[in-house]
């Protein structure tokens, strides 16, 4: 059984991949994240901390977590181009 941190961060990942969040948008606070799901904050900055690992989102200092791109949305091609090839 997944650590409810990890469920949290996969349905984050679907949403992001459905285009919930869209590039550049705000991800939900951790109190939004705890509110919604029943979770502590501290599972909610697990969840969120997961995403930041796989390049989804950003956090600039002082200011919320933001979609960087969906896992889908980086063709072959554009990853390519990003790695000057």
């Amino acid at each position: 059984m997944a650590a409810r941190h990890e469920e949290i961060t996969e349905k984050l990942r679907r949403a992001i991949d459905r285009e919930d969040y869209a590039v550049g948008s705000p991800l939900p606070t951790e109190a939004d994240l705890a509110a919604r799901y029943g979770i502590s904050r501290g599972t909610g900055r697990q969840a969120v901390a997961a995403l930041t690992v796989e390049v989804l989102q950003r956090s600039p200092q002082g200011l919320r977590r933001v979609t960087l791109t969906s896992r889908h949305s980086q063709s072959l091609p554009s990853c390519a181009a990003l790695a000057g090839g």
